[in-house]
């Protein structure tokens, strides 16, 4: 049953536009989250505790916080009626597919499997309802107001709405989906997060591993925001990029010569 539900779960979840996140891992053992390279979702029974006990452990051990994001609730009983249905579904299922149609019980086991499934996506809905997501308190909680809506029947799938929950004043605007057509505010914060306090120049990587280690650091849509968010103000002149790897934060000095032009274009 477990490995069947990891299935459904990864399957429903699996990401696509990798806006939030790059890669589902569902109820995977600790050692086996990497937050090195790219943002995480784990999805973790409830158990009683804000945030998960264990999953709280390893995010306060670990460098790279702001690349995990957690999906799961707060109610032990309501992961034990996601089994309950899924055995359900399962065996329902079992006899569905052994017969066919014109059998005497085939329409019958067909309203069965439909109404196991029902049953099973309103559990999953009501269990896996609640986002952790990383700011400077630790793992923030926000609740899911009815649950991700999973299924075929479902609007957007899963990602998408976590997505848009994760862009929404409800997670503190954690997803910066607007950070790309209205950069200048993100360069701001970029120049005042990012940089060491006491020096304009510094080496890209370690905007990078800052970035991922910081919290409170909002998150750039996809996984490379933050390069594209680089390639836009090295556009504007706002930034410089050396070929020794490091990035510059102006303001810079104005060229003379362009300089000495306008004086001499404007009299």
């Amino acid at each position: 049953m477990e490995k069947a539900l990891r299935n459904r779960l990864e399957g429903e979840l699996t990401p696509r536009s990798r806006q939030a996140y790059q890669e589902v891992l569902v109820m995977p053992e600790i050692n086996e989250i990497n937050l090195g390279t790219h943002r995480v979702l784990v999805v973790v029974p409830p158990d009683n505790s804000t945030p998960p006990e264990e999953i709280d452990r390893f995010y306060r051990s670990v460098p790279e916080k702001d690349h995990l994001l957690v999906l799961s609730g707060n109610d032990t009983h309501m992961a034990g009626r996601v089994e309950e249905t899924l055995r359900e579904l399962y065996a329902v299922n079992r006899i569905y597919n052994s017969l066919r149609p014109g059998d005497t019980l085939y329409e019958q086991a067909r309203e069965m499997t439909e109404q196991c499934e029902e049953s099973f996506i309103q559990a999953l809905q009501g269990t896996y309802n609640r986002l952790f997501y990383p700011n400077e308190d630790g793992l923030q909680a926000a609740t899911i107001e009815n649950g991700l809506k999973f299924g075929s029947e479902a609007e957007d799938t899963a990602e998408k709405q976590i997505e848009a929950m994760l862009a929404s004043m409800r997670c503190d605007h954690k997803l910066a989906m607007d950070a790309l057509e209205d950069p200048t505010p993100y360069f701001s914060m970029a120049e005042n997060d990012l940089w060491p306090q006491s020096d304009r120049r510094t080496p890209w990587r370690d905007m990078l591993m800052r970035a991922k280690s910081n919290p409170a650091w909002p998150w750039m849509p996809g996984s490379r925001g933050l390069e594209k968010l680089k390639d836009m103000a090295v556009a504007q002149g706002r930034w410089r990029e050396g070929a020794d790897g490091y990035i510059e934060k102006g303001p810079f000095p104005k060229n003379k010569t362009a300089d000495q032009r306008s004086r001499a274009e404007h009299g």
